[in-house]
């Protein structure tokens, strides 16, 4: 039917189909995992690597927008980039005019606004023609570790853990049952490593594995040597 391909028209069943496939092609990227606590959000994502000529940081599934906001994906990697572009336009924009960081709720919106624009007719308005085909997991300290789910229909929602890519489901439910906020930040990256080698079809090494970690101090990415010495204590 003709509803299947626009974009801006609904089904006679009142539905997006266009919206519905991007949440499908944001659950074919691999698996990250976040968790919050009471001092940092974690999050660790399995990196694809295809060659073993690859360059292993190449893959990365995690990005810095500012010194408090870190942000993950799963989905189309090209899309991501350009939300991860549009991000830290945004902040830079924000603070050229206001003088001020923008909270991690004004790039959320903004982000939401973004993401609904894929049916204007002014290329100028719009990023793609067709919604994002990512899942994006936001991470910022403002006071306290806050962690945002931004789908490609261009809602948010905030967890304290949540798994996105195609072991989420599984993921998830381990996570009822395994997550628990007073834990150190050591533990929780433990936890993240124990809940990605359960899903993961390849063996969990440092080079197929990476985590970043946004708390008072900023976002820190963890080195291959580092994510090795916590491995040690999960394998």
């Amino acid at each position: 039917m003709a509803s299947d391909h626009r974009v801006n028209s609904y089904s006679p069943e009142g539905r997006i189909y266009q919206i519905e496939y991007a949440m499908k092609a944001m659950n074919h990227g691999v698996t990250t995992v976040a968790l919050t606590n009471r001092d940092a959000i974690v999050i660790s994502s399995e990196k694809k690597i295809l060659s073993k000529l690859q360059v292993t940081s190449s893959a990365t599934k995690h990005y810095k927008i500012d010194d408090r906001i870190g942000l993950a994906f799963s989905g189309i990697s090209a899309d991501a980039s350009v939300i991860v572009e549009k991000s830290r336009m945004y902040m830079v924009s924000r603070m050229m005019q206001y003088d001020e960081c923008s909270s991690v709720m004004g790039i959320l919106k903004s982000l939401c606004a973004q993401s609904l624009r894929f049916g204007e007719r002014d290329p100028g308005k719009k990023i793609f023609s067709r919604p994002f085909g990512v899942s994006i997991l936001i991470a910022a300290f403002e006071e306290c570790p806050k962690l945002f789910l931004l789908e490609p229909s261009g809602s948010y929602k905030q967890f304290k853990a949540k798994s996105i890519g195609s072991a989420h489901q599984a993921v998830d439910n381990e996570l009822l049952d395994r997550y628990d906020e007073d834990i150190s930040s050591d533990d929780t990256v433990l936890l993240s490593y124990k809940l990605l080698k359960d899903v993961m079809k390849d063996k969990i090494s440092h080079e197929n594995v990476e985590t970043m970690i946004v708390n008072k101090d900023g976002v820190r990415f963890l080195s291959e040597d580092e994510v090795g010495n916590y491995l040690v204590r999960v394998n």
